[in-house]
């Protein structure tokens, strides 16, 4: 049990969280929205939600229905609106943040780490303080909702979580099909050929015996998924026709991503360079990556924080051009998995003081140098020269704390 002290010094953490959120919101100075960007087409729903009318809106944007919704509740200029509905869905981060942390039983420096990760990361909420007008930090709030109501086995409140990032996102079908994954890998009551008499040889998985409560969890879940794909195709139908048809899916996305890499090798360089990007050195602490698999393999919170950092590191390269972005989208899986290696002394306190340092080293001074996002310096210009400075960099880091973690383990043990 923790005791007062425990909580005194999360609500001071919190506290100091939220200080950063409000000066964040206060100086905000938020870039002009014009052209093809995502932000034209969240204005025009915001818009459309307020004057009751239909409006075209592209896919995959006109399913992203809930925060224009939101932001079109609010009676002031929609920037703004944006901005205050950014705010509150931050603090709502950092309290789900603060749960997660909490059941977890992690500390508050963890709590600490990951929090400022995302409050200071310029690939995080301050780039909605420059552009505000987008649906990721209504997403990123969801996320932790959902991530907290999974840990705490809350199924009612999950499934309802669920539906609302569905109505933000289409991330969170992901979500749904790493939670069914980590569901059925941990409720079967045998999972493993070697648990039963067969073939020594053969060790794959089987689920057999499911317990019932899973199975009709499952089906509920998905049913509400169907309802809520139905309810996002008469939106489209009625709201927010698309532009032309026929409409782009989802996975023809990562079809026509998954082609454009194998044609274009150099966008995996890209994707590396993004990786770090975006989660720093934190990836360098999978490392025995046997090691991680069978931590991961302990408990079902733990195998679901690691196939969601995998579906997201694959998802920067699969799931469209913001590959920095997309994969900061599954930070929090990443992170919490991390904190979770620590905890379990997989390694010691000498690496994880110098790999944090090297992340925020790094983090601090990433748009001091390389001002523009790889991904996007390569597809206007095919400029590859900051990706590659840049992956030298990190590559010699990385080896240099891969090393580091060799020769220290004995501490950690």
């Amino acid at each position: 049990m923790r005791g007062r002290g425990s909580v005194l010094l999360f609500s001071g953490v919190f506290f100091l969280f939220a200080a950063i959120a409000v000066i964040g919101y206060v100086s905000a100075n938020p870039h002009a929205c014009y052209g093809a960007g995502d932000c034209v087409h969240y204005t025009a729903m915001t818009e459309a939600f307020r004057a009751w009318t239909p409006t075209t809106i592209p896919f995959p944007f006109n399913t992203r229905v809930l925060a224009p919704f939101l932001a079109s509740l609010f009676p002031y200029e929609i920037t703004d609106s944006f901005l205050i509905l950014n705010l509150i869905c931050v603090i709502l981060f950092l309290v789900f943040l603060a749960l997660i942390i909490w059941e977890l039983e992690l500390g508050s420096v963890d709590y600490l780490l990951i929090g400022l990760w995302f409050l200071l990361h310029p690939s995080g909420f301050p780039t909605y303080y420059a552009n505000p007008k987008l649906v990721d930090p209504l997403a990123y709030a969801i996320f932790a909702l959902v991530i907290l109501c999974y840990i705490k086995n809350w199924r009612f409140f999950l499934v309802i979580s669920l539906i609302a990032g569905l109505l933000t996102k289409q991330t969170f079908l992901v979500l749904a099909l790493l939670i069914t994954l980590a569901d059925l890998m941990f409720s079967s009551k045998v999972r493993f050929a070697k648990d039963f008499d067969c073939d020594a040889k053969r060790n794959f998985c089987f689920f057999v015996g499911i317990e019932k409560r899973t199975v009709y969890f499952l089906i509920g879940l998905y049913f509400a998924i169907y309802l809520t794909l139905d309810f996002l195709k008469a939106v489209e139908k009625e709201a927010f026709p698309l532009p032309f048809y026929p409409a782009p899916s989802s996975l023809g996305t990562i079809i026509h991503f998954l082609k454009e890499s194998l044609r274009e090798p150099f966008r995996i360089i890209v994707w590396f360079g993004s990786i770090f990007s975006a989660t720093g050195f934190f990836l360098v602490y999978v490392y025995p990556a046997k090691r991680a698999l069978q931590f991961a393999l302990k408990s079902k919170v733990a195998f679901f924080l690691f196939i969601g950092s995998l579906a997201f590191l694959v998802l920067g390269l699969l799931g469209g051009s913001d590959m920095t972005r997309i994969i900061f989208n599954g930070n929090l899986l990443i992170l919490l998995f991390v904190s979770l290696l620590a905890k379990a002394g997989t390694f010691s306190k000498t690496f994880h003081f110098a790999a944090v340092t090297l992340s925020a080293a790094m983090m601090l001074l990433y748009t001091h140098f390389f001002p523009t996002a790889f991904e996007y310096a390569y597809y206007v210009g095919h400029d590859v020269s900051g990706i590659s400075i840049f992956l030298m960099i990190m590559s010699l880091f990385s080896l240099m704390l891969v090393f580091a973690r060799h020769h220290l383990l004995d501490e950690a043990q």
